[in-house]
């Protein structure tokens, strides 16, 4: 079921997203132990926004623009961005947000990603040698939300090495999406999801934040391939590392 846009499927009062957050756990082991347990998100984040890193996608430019004016916080660009300052953020902000192109081979999960300037990227293989502790890592880019199934029964790719190195939630998208519309949805994303905390002092919500998102695109007749693509991947802010991958 990897790949399977399971939040958009029809219930019979609209795609089941539309009835209740959703959101997407790498592991059952996680549910069987009890300890599946998002990490919260503070009212005033930290936050890295990056975007172009290739220096031949406009478009993000102008969607880091946008998201940097949200989070009151400066992008930063193409060439500035490097894997060192990707982990770096990865490390120690509330929110890392990315706006690039995405890496993805069915063939080789380990090694799909965020292409660099200069013929670098950070990949799969990378992050699963980090102790990350980003509670939302939001990457506009396009399939890396896909991940491989292994002759052993292993599930293996980008959204499980975030998960599994200790990203709070990831949000990703589950295949090629277009520059235009993602850049409205990812804007509404993050005006939703600081809306999300409330007057009471409460933590961001990203499930939350999406659900309001699709629920607006729907209401705008926005077909299911513009807001299905998106997927909250949901990890536990205190798991066990796994022993990285070979």
């Amino acid at each position: 079921l990897i790949g399977v846009p399971l939040h958009a499927i029809e219930t019979g009062a609209g795609p089941l997203i539309a009835q209740v957050p959703v959101a997407y756990v790498q592991s059952l082991w996680l549910l069987i132990r009890g300890s599946y347990q998002p990490s919260p998100i503070p009212q005033e984040p930290s936050a890295l926004v990056a975007g172009n890193l290739t220096e031949d996608l406009e478009s993000s430019a102008l969607e880091v623009a946008q998201i940097g004016r949200l989070l009151e916080t400066r992008p930063v660009v193409g060439r500035a961005v490097d894997k060192q300052v990707l982990l770096t953020a990865l490390e120690s902000c509330n929110i890392v947000h990315i706006a690039s192109h995405g890496s993805y081979m069915d063939w080789a999960a380990m090694n799909n990603g965020i292409p660099l300037h200069g013929g670098d990227s950070l990949t799969a293989y990378d992050l699963q040698f980090h102790t990350l502790s980003a509670q939302l890592l939001t990457i506009s880019a396009c399939s890396l939300a896909l991940a491989r199934t292994t002759s052993t029964g292993s599930v293996i790719g980008f959204p499980i090495s975030c998960i599994f190195s200790g990203v709070g939630s990831a949000l990703l998208a589950q295949w090629k999406v277009e520059d235009s519309a993602t850049q409205a949805f990812m804007t509404s994303f993050y005006f939703q999801l600081l809306a999300s905390g409330g007057e009471n002092g409460s933590n961001l919500d990203p499930a939350a934040a999406l659900q309001s998102v699709v629920l607006d695109f729907i209401d705008q007749g926005k077909p299911p391939h513009v807001w299905a693509p998106f997927v909250l991947h949901a990890g536990n802010s205190q798991q066990e590392r796994h022993e990285p991958v070979q």
